[in-house]
């Protein structure tokens, strides 16, 4: 009966870790610093091979520690789910969603300052509204 227990139990410690690394095969961490974009496919830079996983952006702070921020997903040659860039200085430079590798929902683009510049809305890809954030800020400033 024991023994019985023991194999059970080593059994079910097989699966899990069996179940743990298809999991985690495309959630393998990439900074984009390390990555070149080829017409919106990613590969490590010096290699051909393609990466499949969670995209990091890694920035300097003001006090000269390392700060990373997600950018999003990338699998089976494809851009999904949320993605945020990044200006230099590490202000959002644009916030949006993918669906298989296409521009689909609102966008949302930034200056450097991190102020909203535009409105994007995207439907399967093409752009079908756009919204000058920075006019109606100048609007909503005036007094009359």
């Amino acid at each position: 009966l024991n023994m019985l227990f023991k194999f059970k139990k080593n059994y079910i410690i097989f699966i899990l870790l069996i179940i743990s690394n298809v999991s985690t095969k495309n959630n393998q961490k990439f900074y984009i610093n390390d990555l070149i974009e080829i017409n919106d496919q990613f590969f490590k830079k010096f290699q051909k091979k393609e990466i499949e996983g969670l995209i990091f952006r890694k920035f300097k702070s003001d006090r000269n520690y390392t700060i990373e921020k997600f950018v999003g997903e990338y699998v089976n040659n494809g851009k999904i789910g949320k993605w945020t860039r990044r200006w230099n200085n590490g202000e959002k430079k644009s916030v949006g969603y993918y669906k298989d590798s296409i521009k689909d929902g609102l966008w949302e683009e930034f200056n450097q300052s991190g102020e909203k510049y535009y409105q994007l809305y995207y439907e399967n890809g093409t752009l079908i509204h756009l919204e000058n954030m920075k006019n109606q800020r100048s609007a909503q400033n005036k007094s009359y």
